[in-house]
């Protein structure tokens, strides 16, 4: 994933693409106008469906979860830390 700094902070360039196949595969809620919110609709045993269907480990996506919430902490940090 690719973060670019904008005129309104830090922004995840993938993350529109993201958030619209996750809505139109009715994993998620429709996300506000902002994009900041957007409600997991999918239960864990469904997730565990679909990650068997990709033939990814339940461990492996586990962890590329918390590098990816690592990855926006941290970038969030930045944009707080460039604006302070």
């Amino acid at each position: 994933m690719r973060f670019t700094d904008s005129r309104v902070g830090i922004q995840c360039v993938e993350l529109p693409a993201i958030l619209d196949w996750a809505q139109s595969a009715e994993l998620t809620s429709a996300p506000n106008p902002s994009y900041s919110v957007a409600e997991i609709k999918v239960s864990a045993q469904a997730a565990r469906v679909l990650l068997r269907r990709l033939k990814v480990e339940e461990e492996d996506a586990r962890h590329w979860g918390m590098l990816l919430k690592h990855e926006v902490d941290s970038a969030a940090q930045t944009s707080r830390l460039a604006a302070g």
